[in-house]
Order: C-alpha cells, then sequence, then structure tokens
C-alpha cells in the first residue's frame, strides 16, 4: 500500500466517523486489531476525527470501558489544545496494562527518532514490527512526517532486496530471518525495540547492514517514551547496550516507596518527569473501569515505571529488566547480569530469559539442540563458575524456539505459563539442587522459599560431593537439599574447641527448624562422602536432640574417626605441616587449609551411637572405617561394599555412582519408619562379620 492510499483511506474512515450525528472528540469505539493492511486506514482515519481506540483481544469484553471512558478521557473538543488518546494494551506478560497514550507523546518521540536517524526524504524503511502502537508508533509516524518510503512486513523486506535506510524489528523478528542472504544491500540503519539484545545477536546483525552501518538501541517502555538510546557501529565489536537519557527528559532511580536511591549505583525503579508520558492508566477497580490520570507536577508529567535500571560510572543508564525478571535480597535488586552473561556467552545457548519467581530464578534458555545432558552440564558450569550463589536458578529449562507474541518480541507470558507445564512448550527442565547457604546462614525469605520449595514428606539432606549425581536422578516426591560444611574462621590457628562441630551444626539446625517451621517432612534422612559425611552425622544427631524423627543416615565411603591419624594432635599438626609445604604444587592454599580445618574439627569429635538406621557404603579407601566399629555406631546397619572401586571413583566413576545413587532411592522410597529386615541387617562377607561381634563403647585406635 502506497502512501497516497493510505491516505485516502484514512480520509473515508474520517469522514464516515464525523458523519455519525453524535459524534464527538474524545468517542471511544472499540474493536480488535486483525490485519495490518485493512486495519490501518480505519484507525488513521479514528484518530483524524478525534476518536478514541481501545486495543483489546477477541475474548476482552470492553463495552463498560469504552462507556466510561466517554465521560473521562476527553481532551478540548477543538482550538490549539485538542489532543487525542490512544488506549494501549501493553506488556508481554502478565495482565495486560490499559495505557492511555497521547498524541503529544506520540509526536514528540516520532520527532526525536527522526532527528537522531537523520535519513532524507524518500529514503526506503523496512518495518518488521506491527504498529501496535507502543514503541512502534515513533517509527511509523516518522516515517509518515518524514516521509520515508515505507514498507511492512517480511514480504516487503524480501521485495526489496534486503537493503535500504533504516530496518525496524525486534531482536526476535531478526533471529527468526537469520543471516542475512548473498546478495542483499544492508542497511544503514538497523532500528532495534521492544526486548533486550544478546550478544549472540550482534553476527547476525552484522550480515544485515551495509560497511558503514549502525545499530539504534531505544531504551525504555513505552509508556515512558524514548528515555534513553544509543547508537552502535556494526562494523565495531559487540558492547552492552547504555543510553544516555534523552535532553527533554528527566529521570532518577526510586526505590518502591518512591524516594530516591541515596547510592549512585544502585539498582532501582526508573521515575521519568517530562512534558510528553502517557496520559495515564485504565484500572480495573469495584468491577468498573477508572481512568487514573499521570501524575503532574507544574508542565511536567511523572510516570514510574516497572523498569529497573542504574547509572553506569561514566553516567550511562544501564536497563537491567523489569521487577519482575530480578531477585530482591534484604530489600534490594540483586542484578542478575552475570548469570545472563554467563548463560548467553555458551556456544549452544542462542539467548536466555530470566524470571523472579518467589523461590528464587526461574531461568530459561533457547538452545540449539537441547537434551538433558546439556542441561545437566550447564548446570553444573553454572554452580562452578557464579562466585553469587544467590544467581544459582532454582529452576533451569531449555528450549528451541522461544514462543512469540503478535507483536514480533518474546512471549513472556507463555513462557511463565510453561513453568508449570514445560511440555507445552516441549521444554527440558532440571531442577539444580538448593545448596543452603554458609555457615553464618544470612537467610531472607527467598532462602526460605528456595529450601522450603524443595522439601516434601521425604527428604534427603546431603553434605559434600555427590549432590549432583543425586539431583539428576531423583525420583519425584523426594526432597534434596545440600548441606553447607563449615568453612574455617578468619582467626583458626591449629586447635578448636572438642565441642565445636557438634555447636555448628545446633546451631544449624535450629535455623533450619525456623525457617521450615520444623516441617521437616514425615522421613528425613541424611549423608554425605567421605569426611564431610561425618557433617551429616552430627547433623543428625543434632535433629534427634531437638526431638526430630531422623529416619536414616547414609555414609558414603566415609574416613575411620576413631583412628589415630585424626585422634592425636600431633599426627594432624604434622599433617598440616606436610600440606603448607606442598602449597602451590598440587592445591591451592584455601584447599589445604579447609582439609586441615576439616580434620581438625573430625578428631576433636567423636560419634555417639545413633538410634536410626544407618547405610555404609565402601570402597577400596585404606582409611575407611571398619566394619566392627560401624557396629558400635549401630549394629542393625546396612553395609553396601562397592567391590574394586577406590575411594574417587565412588563420584567420578558413572557405574559406580549408579549403584548407590539406586540403593539410596529405593530406601528412602520403601516402607517408612519400618524396621530393617533381617535380610538387610548385614550383606558384609561372612567370615568378617563373624569376627566381630557388638563393641562396648570404643577407645581410639592405638
Amino acid at each position: 500500500m502506497t502512501f497516497g492510499q493510505l491516505a485516502t483511506e484514512a480520509g473515508h474512515w474520517q469522514r464516515k466517523y464525523e458523519a455519525c450525528p453524535d459524534w464527538s472528540v474524545g468517542r471511544c469505539v472499540a474493536w480488535a486489531w486483525q490485519d495490518n493492511i485493512r486495519d490501518l486506514p480505519h484507525l488513521l482515519g479514528l484518530w483524524l476525527a478525534g476518536g478514541v481506540w481501545i486495543a483489546r483481544r477477541d475474548d476482552l469484553s470492553t463495552a463498560d470501558l469504552a462507556q466510561s471512558l466517554a465521560s473521562s478521557c476527553r481532551g478540548p473538543e477543538g482550538g490549539s489544545e485538542a489532543w487525542q488518546l490512544i488506549l494501549f494494551s501493553s506488556g508481554s506478560t502478565g495482565s495486560p496494562k490499559v495505557l492511555v497514550r497521547g498524541w503529544r507523546q506520540a509526536l514528540h518521540e516520532a520527532d526525536a527518532y527522526a532527528r537522531r536517524l537523520a535519513v532524507p526524504v524518500g529514503s526506503q524503511a523496512t518495518m518488521l514490527v506491527k504498529p501496535w502502537f507502543g514503541a512502534s508508533t515513533k517509527h511509523l509516524l516518522a516515517g509518515l512526517l518524514g516521509g520515508w518510503c515505507q514498507s511492512l512486513g517480511s514480504a516487503a523486506l524480501a521485495a526489496q532486496g534486503g537493503g535500504g535506510e533504516v530496518l525496524y524489528a525486534t531482536p526476535s523478528q531478526l533471529m527468526s530471518l537469520g543471516v542475512a542472504p548473498a546478495g542483499s544491500r544492508g542497511f544503514d540503519w538497523l532500528s532495534l525495540t521492544g526486548e533486550s539484545c544478546p550478544a549472540s545477536l550482534w553476527p547476525l546483525l552484522q550480515s544485515w547492514a551495509t560497511d558503514s552501518g549502525r545499530c539504534l538501541n531505544a531504551l525504555g517502555a513505552s509508556e515512558t517514551g524514548v528515555i534513553a538510546d544509543q547508537v552502535l557501529s556494526l562494523a565495531m565489536p559487540w558492547q552492552s547496550f547504555a543510553g544516555t537519557p534523552e535532553a527533554s527528559k528527566t529521570i532518577d532511580l526510586v526505590d518502591e516507596s518512591g524516594c530516591t536511591l541515596a547510592d549512585p549505583t544502585a539498582i532501582g525503579q526508573l521515575r521519568i518527569r517530562g512534558s510528553s508520558l502517557i496520559e495515564g492508566q485504565l484500572l480495573y477497580r469495584e468491577l468498573s473501569w477508572r481512568f487514573q490520570e499521570s501524575e503532574q507536577i507544574g508542565s511536567q508529567m511523572v510516570f514510574v515505571s516497572n523498569d529497573l535500571a542504574r547509572w553506569t560510572k561514566d553516567q550511562k543508564l544501564e536497563l537491567l529488566g523489569r521487577s519482575n525478571q530480578l531477585l530482591k535480597r534484604h530489600g534490594i535488586w540483586v542484578d542478575a547480569t552475570p548469570l545472563r552473561q554467563l548463560l548467553e556467552q555458551q556456544p549452544e545457548v542462542r539467548r536466555c530469559q530470566l524470571f523472579g519467581a518467589a523461590e528464587g530464578i526461574w531461568a530459561w534458555v533457547e538452545y540449539i539442540e537441547p537434551t538433558s545432558k546439556a542441561l545437566e552440564d550447564l548446570a553444573q558450569l553454572l554452580q562452578a563458575q557464579l562466585t553469587d550463589q544467590r544467581l544459582l536458578p532454582h529452576r533451569l529449562f531449555a528450549t528451541t524456539n522461544f514462543p512469540l507474541n503478535g507483536n514480533g518480541k518474546v512471549d513472556l507470558s507463555r513462557l511463565q505459563a510453561a513453568g508449570s507445564n514445560p511440555a507445552i512448550l516441549n521444554a527440558l527442565v532440571i531442577d539444580p539442587a538448593v545448596i543452603l547457604p554458609d555457615e553464618a546462614w544470612p537467610l531472607d525469605s527467598l532462602d526460605q522459599a528456595q529450601l522450603v520449595a524443595q522439601l516434601g514428606n521425604i527428604n534427603l539432606l546431603w553434605c559434600g560431593a555427590g549432590l549432583q549425581a543425586l539431583k539428576a536422578s531423583r525420583p519425584s516426591g523426594v526432597g534434596l537439599v545440600g548441606l553447607p560444611f563449615p568453612e574455617p574462621p578468619a582467626t583458626w590457628p591449629h586447635q578448636v574447641d572438642r565441642m565445636a562441630l557438634e555447636e555448628v551444626a545446633l546451631d544449624q539446625v535450629r535455623e533450619l527448624q525456623n525457617i521450615t517451621n520444623g516441617d521437616l517432612g514425615e522421613t528425613v534422612w541424611l549423608g554425605g562422602y567421605s569426611i564431610k559425611a561425618w557433617w551429616a552425622y552430627a547433623f543428625a544427631q543434632q535433629l534427634m536432640v531437638q526431638g526430630v524423627a531422623v529416619a536414616g543416615i547414609i555414609l558414603l565411603d566415609p574416613p575411620n574417626p576413631f583412628s589415630g591419624r585424626l585422634r592425636w594432635g600431633w599426627r594432624r599438626h604434622l599433617a598440616d605441616r606436610w600440606r603448607r609445604w606442598l602449597k602451590g604444587r598440587r592445591r591451592s592454599e584455601s584447599w589445604y587449609r579447609q582439609r586441615a580445618y576439616n580434620q581438625e574439627l573430625l578428631g576433636c569429635w567423636q560419634p555417639r551411637p545413633i538410634n536410626a538406621k544407618l547405610l555404609l557404603f565402601t570402597s577400596r579407601y585404606g582409611r575407611r572405617l571398619p566394619l566392627r566399629r560401624a557396629r558400635w555406631l549401630q549394629p542393625e546397619l546396612v553395609w553396601k561394599e562397592l567391590v574394586g572401586a577406590r575411594h574417587g571413583d565412588v563420584v567420578q566413576d558413572f557405574e559406580v555412582s549408579a549403584i548407590w545413587q539406586a540403593e539410596i532411592w529405593q530406601r528412602l522410597l520403601s516402607t517408612n519408619n519400618s524396621s530393617l529386615s533381617m535380610a538387610d541387617r548385614s550383606t558384609a562377607p561372612p567370615a568378617e562379620a563373624a569376627r566381630h561381634g557388638n563393641l562396648s563403647p570404643l577407645v581410639p585406635e592405638r
């Protein structure tokens, strides 16, 4: 459709509306947008006649809305002060907001946009975004007022030979187009809108541009107009987008109470002041629609957006996402940029989308070929490389293609809905096991939500290696939570108090009971690997002291805590000296320090017999706990020998790991709280069992 045809048809609709006997400026009309070419002239004619369009979905009744707007949303009917409204059903997630946008905002945006591009009359512009009168209004009106040759849709893009002065699109639309076909003329400007642009898209953008092409990224929600933008040369390497606030807009960052943030580096909500923002928004209150005008201070309109941002060192404005996409800890927004960058740096990940759910982050990744193994590897990489444990996703999803909405943006509402039913998007999902915070346990509501979300009627609290393997094979209905092992205190020398391990365990048990309101499920098991298995044992002892019924303890190839290597202080001191001498040759200083502290804690602590099931796995570990010592802890223990396996193989060898995993889940899912059958009581070799009877309270081995 040419501009001449557009003007002719728009004039037809203008005259049709103005001929209505009861027509007046500000009259509301509600109809569903069906087709760009058919409906665009209709809408322009409605505007020219001074009408208000209500953008709606077919399933949304707007009769009462139109009736209430007729009396509340009306500007002067004539003269230089006359203004008209556009109602825009905004947002990609949740219930749509109904925002009232005026001509003054639309024209201001169009003028600023046209001045920034500075393309001459007759320039060829291709618009992939539907003219849905959000951010796309500025481009549509800039083309009309600037005299550009405007083409709409991907078919027009192909007809123009993939070139021109301006290509206006969302990052998702460009990703769906792929690399520009061979022979494309390229564009002088790539103008992005609607959503963030991942670094992985940069080579694709370069393919659509001329050698001197530039990329314009407009920042800010449509209700505020363009608040900042940035021009990047497509011939240069990728750099993150950050913009300078527009001269006509005053911007500050505020907290949820509306107070300006004192910390210049803090994350806050955008508060924008200017002469051309939205007129207001429609709120559904008490079974009717009501118009709430934007706050006015003098001649300035004021609007607080849900967008979260921060200032960079050079006073650029960096948008970080919407408030439903970031986490808040202790009243402070947490920057998810490290997680987002780490995900997007992976070769197989095209882009990611984060959601701040009540229990933590839900991370979606658009994966080239998603598999369960790839998703598990990605989760392990995140746990290894993210220094801020708060950013570890509570749920991790992978799908081949993100769904798009009618505006060419990622359909966030469909992604969020698929969180509870990933199958509707053919998505894979894993729930990385939650690892509780360190010894200090700086818990808040998010920590509590993450922990409680992992617990069920049957729960396993695990310490040390093997957690990821258990997580991957965990059956449904079983909760799995990682227990932290105490770290060396800053002033730790070589000696610790004899009761240190029990006291630390008692403190964490009390904290655990507090945040779970004492509900750890009907069946609680605890377990761990190697020396950290004894931390789980100490934790179980303190749970029982607090009156919690512990169903059983799993010791995965633990060392012998009664040996002289740990009991005698001079042996521990000598071993610590030896490790210090080897420092830097094989391991880091922190590793040797932690190792020495682990042995010091265990050497000053002795496990007591426990009235719970005891499941013990052993390998060919030379320092393993012998059966006669284990029987003193629990005479009816279940002894499982991992034949041929060395200590490290227990958690590193896939086949060995699968054996003890299957046994653990079978035990947890078997009849709860029942005593072990006679067949379970010991599978140790008969000759060894015959040599060792029940032991009296033992003394350290000599």
